[in-house]
């Protein structure tokens, strides 16, 4: 499953944001929207006991994949 993280700073236009984002969604068969408020610890001990994680051979490594990421 993949996942899209919004974070909001501005709380006033969380409601709007909702909404346009549950109309842009309906247009797509199999995306769900869950509001879930913050990631935490826990989340992401859960992820790791489910063995979904990432390894890097090197620091290098990840750092180039993170960028890749934040470019996509």
């Amino acid at each position: 499953m993949t996942q899209l993280i919004i974070n909001i700073e501005d709380a006033s236009v969380k409601s709007s944001l909702k909404q346009a984002l549950l109309k842009v969604m309906s247009n797509f068969k199999g995306v769900s929207f869950d509001e879930q408020d913050s990631f935490t610890l826990d989340n992401a001990l859960d992820e790791i006991r489910q063995g979904d994680i990432i390894r890097y051979e090197s620091v290098e490594e990840f750092l180039n994949d993170l960028r890749r990421e934040i470019q996509d």
